[in-house]
């Protein structure tokens, strides 16, 4: 089973637990193997604690629980994965390795590829896109339909 929890505040500290914590609730409901991600929206919801591993021990012990879960940081990847991927993930390109010049680009394929079929579900992309674009730009980004 995958667990994605998707962090856009900044309380990335507290996250390996609540991964941790959610990771052992689904593996109890369902009996599955669970692999948890932290998908780290933008650079100011990012920590240093955000390392792929959460130890808990007591002093001058070994470790009596190690959790491991994978931390993805979605500045650091490039925005062809999210524009040629399912539509479902076409609202995360304006956060991937983009610069500000290039947003209109961006935003101009996203629209191509939401006018080639995914109508049913174009207004909420757009509204979900919308919101993305807000996380990572200060100053109003347009964009048309």
């Amino acid at each position: 089973m995958l667990h994605l929890d998707f962090q856009a505040g900044h309380d990335s500290a507290r996250l390996p637990h609540r991964l941790r914590l959610s990771n052992d609730v689904l593996d109890y409901r369902h009996d599955l193997l669970v692999r948890s991600v932290a998908v780290i929206l933008h650079k100011g919801a990012d920590s240093p604690k955000l390392t792929g591993v959460l130890k808990r021990k007591f002093p001058a012990e070994v470790p009596y629980s190690v959790f491991r879960y994978q931390v993805l940081r979605i500045w650091t990847l490039p925005v062809k994965i999210f524009l040629e991927g399912g539509v479902g993930v076409l609202p995360l390109a304006p956060l991937a390795d983009v610069q500000q010049t290039e947003l209109p680009k961006v935003i101009e394929q996203i629209k191509e590829r939401l006018q080639g079929g995914a109508s049913g579900k174009a207004d909420d992309i757009w509204a979900a896109t919308y919101v993305m674009v807000g996380l990572r730009y200060s100053e109003a980004i347009e964009y048309y339909r």
